[in-house]
């Protein structure tokens, strides 16, 4: 009888020890994570979290793709990735409204006027004003919609012809005549170049203060399925958020590296003595609805939207 008491003890003893230790168990195991990052300087955290080995601390193991394929999101929510990092909010909503209650936000980057993120500049000198624009060519980069909101924009503001729209895909647009729409880094080397800008924070000023350059996604399925992975990524990006925010030179440095490594934009080293700014990311625990719904009022308005999606499905309770 002693025997078998002693033996329930030792179980009973096993389990304890295990019930205890569970926690720092499933903590030290190391967790898979598909991340698909759009390619812009919202998605710099990640840059950052791989570099300074935010991701190894946490025991992750990160297979990172960088894409800017409008598909991303439809595989994000078939579950065959798990984040979607720095994606565009405005292709966000008009590709996803009907579907919008299957996706969840996690962080964001917000633009501000420190941060213009994109301008509208003058290939010519010809036209020196936005509200010449009617009169000439607009040129805005291809894949995104922002650029095609703009162009209604225009047509009702400025009179544009939108037969006079074109995309482009150039790094460095080769363009002679019109006008431009350019994202950071490009944005900061047309000033840099002296081109002229004609309209600095463009979205600033036709949808709202901050903008939201691209936001951090994940769908019903991550947060059933990846849980545990989930949980860890939001702690990964909150360090490197902190990095971001608390070591601005060497920050800079990094920003400069993510341009030329991650973007393709050698065109920046001309820019080596330049200081680059950082937009403002946002901490897991510090996203508002506010910048969202100004972009929804402005794709209503511009017929890009036929009904008004629901955000609020958008933020986690």
């Amino acid at each position: 009888m002693k025997k078998i008491l002693y033996i329930l003890n030792l179980i009973l003893v096993g389990i304890l020890l295990y019930v205890i230790l569970y926690p720092q168990i499933q903590k030290a195991k190391i967790l898979k994570v598909r991340i698909a990052v759009y390619p812009s300087v919202s998605s710099f955290p990640v840059f950052v979290a791989e570099v300074k080995e935010i991701f190894k601390k946490h025991n992750i193991v990160p297979e990172i793709i960088y894409t800017s394929s409008t598909e991303i999101i439809d595989e994000l929510k078939k579950g065959k990735v798990d984040i979607v990092v720095g994606y565009p909010v405005v292709d966000f909503f008009i590709q996803s409204r009907e579907f919008i209650d299957n996706y969840r936000v996690v962080a964001s980057c917000l633009m501000d006027t420190s941060f213009p993120y994109a301008s509208v500049f003058s290939l010519s000198k010809k036209y020196s004003k936005i509200g010449q624009i009617k009169k000439t060519l607009f040129y805005y980069p291809s894949g995104r919609m922002e650029g095609k909101v703009l162009v209604k924009i225009f047509e009702k503001d400025y009179g544009f012809d939108l037969n006079n729209s074109f995309e482009y895909s150039d790094l460095v647009p080769q363009k002679k005549e019109g006008f431009i729409l350019v994202y950071e880094p490009l944005r900061t080397f047309f000033v840099y170049k002296n081109v002229r800008e004609i309209l600095k924070g463009v979205f600033l000023k036709y949808v709202s203060e901050p903008f939201v350059g691209g936001a951090v996604f994940v769908s019903k399925v991550t947060i059933i399925y990846k849980g545990r992975e989930l949980g860890r990524f939001k702690k990964v990006w909150d360090e490197a958020v902190d990095f971001i925010r608390n070591n601005m030179t060497e920050t800079t440095s990094l920003l400069f590296s993510f341009y030329t490594q991650k973007l393709g934009a050698s065109y920046i080293q001309d820019l080596k003595d330049v200081n680059l700014k950082v937009p403002f990311y946002t901490k897991t625990g510090e996203i508002s609805d506010i910048p969202y719904l100004s972009i929804v009022r402005v794709l209503r308005n511009t017929n890009f939207l036929i009904t008004e999606p629901d955000i609020s499905v958008l933020f986690e309770k």
